[in-house]
């Protein structure tokens, strides 16, 4: 993201997402990290319909980022508005 090839981004991030989904729980704690750079990704593309899903996603696996990613995920709804 810091070269701001955000497609570029958002290209890799689904990449990442996907081939994890294939060989882990929807659960396992590893898919929220994931789950929210896509969620960061959409949302300054100003796609926040997508965002909020994923966003939600990476908030509902329990682990011990839950707290930060359920953080992001207020912060992202308050940003849509």
């Amino acid at each position: 993201l810091g070269t701001g090839d955000l497609d570029g981004a958002e290209k890799y991030a689904r990449r990442a997402l996907s081939t994890l989904q294939l060989v882990l729980e929807p659960q396992d704690s590893a898919l929220a990290e994931p789950l929210g750079f896509l969620a960061s990704v959409l949302e300054r593309q100003k796609r926040p319909e997508e965002a909020l899903t994923l966003a939600e996603l990476a908030a509902e696996i329990e682990g011990e980022q839950q707290a930060f990613y359920q953080l992001e995920y207020v912060g992202a709804l308050l940003r849509a508005g």
